[in-house]
């Protein structure tokens, strides 16, 4: 019989350094203080639980995401990192794998047309640069795609495209969800409905891992 490996998903912030139209971001609240959080993180331990995802908002405006990557780490959680990649350079890559299982970052598209519209311009560049230096790093890396009327019909090109990165071994296609702020506004851009998601989540091919 498998260990269950319980999966605990810590929001370290709600500030984000991006304002993608697709986001389901909430209000801004006030951040737990570290010695807070290691506590909090300590707890999840107690409590069994075996893996842990640090995410936001954008975790990397924390001054001290490094000190909670490693607290993590020597509580022998297996620690995921979720970001936009945005603050994320190759000198904080190194420091950080070692303390990392995996890294999640976004990606929408193939091409910069459909990233540029649900993100942000410049990020569908910025990602590609990531990785292809990811790519000869031991990290391993989690995609998630936001399926929307802009990409549900792109699935597959994603996809085959996502197999040029060998670091990428895992992908996860979220259906759009008008919730937030930003992702309100724009819900007649972008919202598809759960049929129309499921029928064309059946026909994409599963990305070479």
């Amino acid at each position: 019989m498998k260990e269950l490996l319980l999966y605990a998903c810590f929001q370290l912030t709600t500030r984000c350094n991006l304002s993608c139209p697709i986001c389901y971001g909430i209000k801004k609240l006030k951040e737990l203080p570290l010695i807070k959080v290691k506590q909090i993180i300590k707890k999840l331990k107690e409590w069994g639980f075996k893996q842990i995802g640090l995410t936001g908002g954008e975790p990397l405006l924390r001054k001290d995401i490094e000190e909670i990557i490693r607290f993590s780490k020597k509580l022998k959680f297996k620690v995921a990192l979720s970001t936009n990649g945005m603050l994320l350079s190759p000198e904080k890559i190194k420091r950080f794998e070692k303390y990392l299982d995996w890294l999640s970052l976004p990606l929408e598209g193939h091409n910069e047309e459909i990233n540029s519209k649900m993100r942000s311009p410049g990020f569908f560049p910025m990602i590609i640069k990531l990785l292809t230096f990811l790519n000869k790093r031991k990290l391993k890396v989690k995609i998630n795609t936001v399926v929307t009327k802009l990409n549900i019909y792109h699935l597959n090109e994603i996809g085959e495209f996502l197999n040029n990165f060998l670091c990428i071994k895992r992908w996860k296609l979220v259906q759009f969800a008008p919730r937030g702020e930003f992702a309100k506004k724009n819900r007649k851009l972008f919202e598809i409905s759960t049929r129309i998601f499921q029928s064309q989540i059946k026909k994409t091919k599963l990305i070479k891992i």
